[in-house]
C-alpha cells in the first residue's frame, strides 16, 4: 500500500534474513500468518495482474494468506513447520517483497483487536527488539510509529479493513502497547468490512453481469442500507430503503441455492415489506432462472447490458466502426489534449463537468425517469470521486487546453471482463466520447481483460442506440424475479 511505504523501519534487513522466526508457523492456521486486504490486492492488480490473481486465490475467509508445508522434515517425518506461501525457504526471502502485505511491512509492530478498538503494539519476541527495547533508538522508533498511526489517512485505512486486527490474546505477555485507536461506528465502514465475505462468495462462480462486484454494490451504499445474512451456507444481500426491502443479488455460494433458501429469502423480505410486491431479487442472470420454479415465480427483463471485445474498441477497425473511427481521428487532429489518471484533487472539476453534461441532457429530454436518474447518478459520481479508489475503482480524465473535458471510471468484474461504471464528456467536443472510450480500453490497467461491459440501457431507447452503435459482442440480459 502506498500509504505504508513511509512506515518507519527499525529492524535491519540483514537481521530479518538471518532470522528463522517470521513467516514460519507451528500450525497451518496460526494467528501469526499474514493477512491481506482487497485494497492491497487492488493496488497490486494495476501493476501486476498475475500476482493479484495469485494473492486472491491464496486468500481464506478470514483474510489470511495460505501456508505451505515446510521442506524441512522433523524427527517424526512430518514437516517441521508451515511457511507463508510467499516465502522461499532456501534464501529466506519473500518472493513478493516489493508488494508484501501491510502486516509484513510493519512488523515488529502488530495491529491487535480489542473490541471496537485496535491496539498498536510492539512484538517483544522479535530478537532485534529483545536486544534494543528500552534503548533511545527504540524509544525514538516507537514515537515515529505513534505519529504514523496517528494520521487520519492511516486510521481511515484501519477502519476500512478491520479484519487486519488480530486476536493475540494468547500472547499478551509478548506485547508492549504503543497506542489505542477507536474504530468508528459508521454504515460505510460496516459495508467495507463485509467486502471479504462478498468477494469470497463471488469467487464461487464467474458472472458477466455488472452487479456481481463489490465495487458496484459499494457505489450505491448512500441509497440503500445493505444487510447480510448467511442462509444454509449462502450469502444473501438485502437492500433496505424507504419503499421496502429487496435482494440485491441472488443468494451467493457454492452451487445453486435450494428451493428452501429462495423461500426463506422471500419470506424475510415479505416480513419487512407492507407491500409484498416490493419483495424481489434483482440482477438475476439468464442462466440462473432455472432455480426459480415457474409455478411460483415470475421473471421480467429489467434491462440489457452490453459487452464488447476490447480489441474492437481499441482498434475501431472495419466498416462497422467507420463513423466511430472518423470521430476519434477528428478529435485527435483538432485538439490539444492529454490523458491522465484521476486524482482526488480533480473531483470539483469533474463534478462541474457532470453538472454541465446533466443540464444539456435534461434540456433534450422530457422523460421524468431519465431526469431523476441524472440527479441520482450525480451522487454516485461524487461518491466515486471521493472513495472509489478504496474499492479498486480506477478513473481516467481527458484534459483539453488543460481543463478536464471528459472522465471515465470502471472496475474489474472478473478475470476476463472489465466494467465501465460511467463515462462523461463535453458533448460539444466532436469525437471526445469515441476517444476516451477507446483510450481507456487501451490503458495499461485494463491490459489483463478481454471484454468490456458498459452496463445497461435502463430500458431507454437513446441509451440503447448509443451502446448498440459500438457493436456489442454479447448482450447480457438482466432479470428481476418476484413471486406470482
Amino acid at each position: 500500500m502506498n500509504i505504508f511505504k513511509s512506515f518507519p523501519q527499525f529492524v535491519p534487513q540483514k537481521v530479518c534474513l538471518a532470522c528463522q522466526g517470521c513467516c514460519r508457523f507451528s500450525d497451518k492456521k496460526s494467528v501469526w500468518r499474514p493477512k491481506i486486504t482487497f485494497e492491497e490486492i487492488d493496488e497490486t492488480a494495476w501493476k501486476n495482474a498475475t500476482l493479484a490473481k495469485k494473492l486472491t486465490a491464496a486468500l481464506d475467509e478470514k483474510g489470511y494468506l495460505s501456508t505451505t508445508a515446510s521442506q524441512q522434515v522433523a524427527v517424526d517425518g512430518k514437516p517441521a513447520h508451515h511457511c507463508c506461501g510467499q516465502l522461499c525457504e532456501q534464501s529466506n526471502e519473500c518472493q513478493i517483497y516489493a508488494d508484501r502485505p501491510v502486516e509484513c511491512s510493519i512488523y515488529p509492530v502488530l495491529i491487535v483487536a480489542r473490541g471496537n478498538k485496535v491496539v498498536i503494539s510492539l512484538h517483544l519476541s522479535c530478537p532485534f527488539i529483545q536486544e534494543y527495547y528500552g534503548s533511545e533508538a527504540c524509544d525514538q522508533y516507537i514515537e515515529e510509529v505513534k505519529a504514523f498511526f496517528g494520521s487520519y489517512e492511516v486510521q481511515e485505512f484501519l477502519n476500512r479493513n478491520r479484519h487486519l486486527a488480530g486476536d493475540y490474546s494468547e500472547y499478551k505477555d509478548e506485547l508492549a502497547e504503543i497506542m489505542t485507536i477507536d474504530l468508528k461506528d459508521d454504515v460505510k465502514f460496516d459495508l467495507l468490512n463485509r467486502r471479504l465475505d462478498v468477494e469470497q462468495a463471488l469467487k464461487c462462480t464467474q458472472h458477466q453481469q455488472s452487479g456481481y462486484a463489490f465495487n458496484y454494490l459499494f457505489s450505491w451504499h448512500k441509497f440503500f442500507k445493505f444487510e447480510f445474512k448467511v442462509i444454509s451456507g449462502f450469502l444473501c444481500i438485502f437492500a433496505h430503503h424507504e419503499l421496502g426491502c429487496f435482494m440485491y443479488l441472488p443468494p451467493l455460494g457454492e452451487g445453486e441455492p435450494t428451493e428452501n433458501v429462495i423461500n426463506v429469502c422471500f419470506n424475510y423480505m415479505d416480513s419487512c415489506n407492507e407491500d409484498k410486491s416490493v419483495s424481489r431479487i434483482e440482477n438475476v442472470e439468464a442462466g440462473q432462472l432455472g432455480m426459480f420454479k415457474e409455478a411460483q415465480f415470475k421473471a421480467i427483463i429489467k434491462e440489457n447490458e452490453y459487452v464488447y471485445a476490447k480489441k474492437d474498441i481499441i482498434t475501431l477497425r472495419g466498416n462497422m466502426y467507420k463513423s466511430k473511427r472518423a470521430d476519434y481521428n477528428y478529435f485527435v487532429t483538432h485538439n490539444i489534449f492529454s490523458y491522465h489518471p484521476y486524482d482526488p484533487s480533480m473531483k470539483e472539476e469533474c463534478l462541474a463537468l457532470y453538472d454541465e453534461w446533466k443540464k444539456e441532457k435534461e434540456e433534450k429530454s422530457n422523460d421524468a425517469l431519465y431526469t431523476y436518474l441524472l440527479m441520482e447518478n450525480r451522487d454516485v459520481h461524487q461518491l466515486i470521486f471521493n472513495e472509489g479508489a478504496h474499492v479498486g475503482i480506477v478513473g481516467r480524465v481527458v484534459k483539453i487546453d488543460d481543463k478536464i473535458r471528459a472522465y471515465t471510471f470502471g472496475y474489474r468484474l472478473n478475470e476476463t471482463t472489465f466494467c465501465v461504471l460511467f463515462e462523461i464528456t463535453d458533448l460539444s467536443v466532436r469525437g471526445l466520447a469515441a476517444y476516451i472510450f477507446s483510450r481507456f480500453c487501451e490503458d495499461r490497467a485494463l491490459e489483463p481483460y478481454t471484454y468490456i461491459n458498459v452496463m445497461g440501457d435502463f430500458g431507454m431507447e437513446n441509451i440503447k442506440h448509443a451502446k448498440e452503435s459500438y457493436r456489442p459482442q454479447e448482450i447480457v440480459q438482466n432479470y428481476t424475479v418476484s413471486r406470482k
